[in-house]
């Protein structure tokens, strides 16, 4: 239960923000299609999708050490969204959540120690109910998520399975992403594609993924956005 969220309309649709500023669920026009994997649903959902993994958490590998964020440090409500901010060892991630005629969202992550930190991997989470259950379902009540992390040129385009609009875009305009992986890929799943992240860099797990990843090191001060 969502006790302290916020809801903001958007085109034609809505999006459920937490209490801890991540986000909950996209709803579509029609009313009906959940656009992002649903928590404490029944079946497959319900095994595996939590609040750790919802849109705008995520993780980071680094040399000094690893960490999830999925509660801020600190949360503030602003006019027409969010601004968070995760302290992660070595590290401080702010992020900036507005949604109104359109959703834009800024990460940048900081090296606020005094001594090197190499990024091994930054994944954020984006939940889509890209779901293969029964024909109906799928066509009533899921999407098929297109991702591509091509560094500067990235995007997602999530569309209704079914064929109908409108569908909900992701564009990247600022930084670069260079690959996205697949979590929750088990036999519980069943048919379903998982979690998506995407990725800033994922050289710790897989160096020579889409064609190689970037070895990145932020000096002191220095920040990835």
């Amino acid at each position: 239960m969502i006790t302290d969220g916020r809801s903001f309309a958007l085109g034609g649709g809505s999006v459920l923000v937490s209490a801890e500023g991540a986000v909950v669920a996209v709803r579509h026009p029609d009313g009906v299609r959940p656009m992002l994997l649903e928590e404490g649903g029944d079946g497959v959902e319900a095994a595996m999708h939590d609040p750790t993994r919802r849109w705008g958490t995520g993780f980071v590998i680094t040399d000094r050490g690893s960490a999830r964020f999925d509660v801020p440090a600190e949360r503030e409500w602003v006019d027409g969204g969010v601004d968070l901010l995760y302290r992660l060892g070595p590290l401080e991630l702010a992020v900036s959540r507005r949604i109104g005629d359109s959703w834009t969202e800024t990460y940048v992550l900081r090296n606020a120690s005094t001594e090197p930190v190499r990024l091994g991997s930054v994944a954020v989470s984006t939940p889509w109910r890209d779901v293969y259950g029964s024909a109906a379902d799928s066509l009533r009540r899921a999407v098929h998520a297109h991702v591509w992390t091509g560094g500067a040129d990235s995007w997602v385009w999530a569309a209704p399975m079914d064929g109908s609009g409108p569908g909900l875009g992701l564009v990247l305009t600022e930084g670069e992403l260079w690959a996205y992986s697949v979590e929750s890929r088990k036999a519980v799943t069943g048919n379903v594609r998982g979690h998506l992240y995407l990725h800033v860099t994922d050289v710790a797990r897989c160096p020579h993924a889409m064609g190689g990843q970037p070895d990145l090191l932020l000096a002191p001060g220095e920040e990835c956005r």
